[in-house]
């Protein structure tokens, strides 16, 4: 063959080509025995799944697809009108708005809700009367 002349790429790699199969076969089975092999002489250094779980942690519990695991939803507690009634006796009570806020925090209510509850211009404005000084009355005209 002269030197200028080549050879086609396609006639070269056919014959790895064609022993690709074989050499992937003869690799896995290699592979098995060794695993196999490496199995047998461990002695007793591996664990079976029942062996293992009691010397590790508790298995993890058990999840439904779709549901996330998680804490229970937080169930919103709203203030309501007799909630203010009742922290100011119906009237008969006087607070500032710290007090008032300490006192609606003690039935259960956050401590964001309560100043809202609280404030000049809130759900509750129609019957809080809140006086210069700071204090707030409860009055139960509109």
């Amino acid at each position: 063959m002269n030197a200028k002349q080549t050879v086609p790429l396609a006639v070269t790699v056919a014959p790895a080509i064609a022993a690709a199969p074989a050499i992937i076969i003869v690799g896995a089975i290699g592979f098995g025995i060794v695993w196999l092999i490496k199995n047998a002489f461990a002695g007793g250094k591996t664990q079976s799944p029942e062996t293992k779980q009691e010397t590790s942690r508790p298995p993890a519990p058990v999840i439904s697809a779709g549901v996330k695991p998680g804490p229970p939803p937080v169930v919103k507690k709203l203030i309501t009108r007799a909630d203010m009634a009742t922290i100011f006796d119906n009237g008969k009570r006087t607070l500032s708005r710290t007090a008032a806020v300490a006192a609606l925090r003690r039935l259960g209510f956050g401590r964001s809700a309560a100043y809202a509850a609280l404030s000049p211009d809130g759900r509750f404005s129609s019957w809080l009367v809140c006086a210069s000084d700071g204090i707030i009355y409860w009055t139960d005209e509109q």
